[in-house]
């Protein structure tokens, strides 16, 4: 008796491994050792669209409005340096090595150039369920509009950086530094460098996965 119930229960494990297991192949395509059909490659597919879609619309919308938000402090900034100049602290530390008008200039010109980034980066952003337009490339309006922005922050980083130097010969490391305003110049123009770093890693992956899709081979499992 107790020979057959122990054969009687070795059955039955198999029996539940052997369950176990296509119930997991019938859940999960990748789990099957087999060649995927037609309708399983299409199924990986549309759920690695959607994941570059919702990556696409989160990480672009991000970048895209904190750009907003720096272009319109900076706007805020070239203006009230304009209408009231010896209310801003940011400028007025480097006064004895700046010109008001240039600095309402520069100041201006990042903020142009973050809303470049800004516009480039929200604008055509897909939609959700638009799977189609998440692997499409970036158009040449939106590359131009990236590359004037990462200039425009670079020249303005120029102009502060050598502002901050002028401050240092002329009253020494000491008096002269002012580190506590290294963002104005590095700000905006580390911020539009990684702004272009996400958004080629996103096209990247975009053409990876669009790429998959041309890869789907035709095949009907019996």
């Amino acid at each position: 008796d107790e020979l057959k119930f122990e054969t009687h229960n070795s059955r039955m494990k198999q029996r539940v491994v052997h369950t176990t297991k296509e119930l997991t192949q019938q859940q999960d395509p990748l789990a099957s050792n087999g060649p995927l059909d037609e309708d399983e490659q299409e199924e990986i597919v549309q759920e690695l669209e959607l994941e570059q879609l919702r990556q696409t619309r989160l990480w672009r919308g991000c970048f895209g409005v904190g750009a907003m938000l720096m272009a319109v402090f900076f706007a805020w900034a070239s203006w009230t340096q304009w209408a009231h100049p010896w209310s801003l602290r940011m400028t007025g530390e480097l006064r004895a090595a700046t010109h008001g008008n240039d600095v309402v200039a520069v100041l201006g010109v990042q903020a142009v150039a973050l809303g470049a980034v800004s516009i480039a980066l929200l604008r055509k952003l897909p939609k959700r369920g638009e799977r189609e337009r998440m692997c499409m490339p970036y158009s040449l309006s939106q590359k131009l509009l990236l590359g004037a922005g990462i200039l425009g922050c670079a020249a303005c980083a120029s102009y502060w950086l050598s502002a901050h130097a002028r401050m240092v010969q002329q009253f020494g490391s000491e008096l002269g530094a002012r580190w506590e305003l290294i963002w104005v110049p590095l700000g905006p123009l580390a911020y539009s460098g990684v702004s272009l770093w996400a958004a080629s890693v996103l096209a990247r992956s975009g053409a990876a996965v669009a790429e998959l899709r041309s890869f789907k081979y035709n095949h009907k499992k019996v």
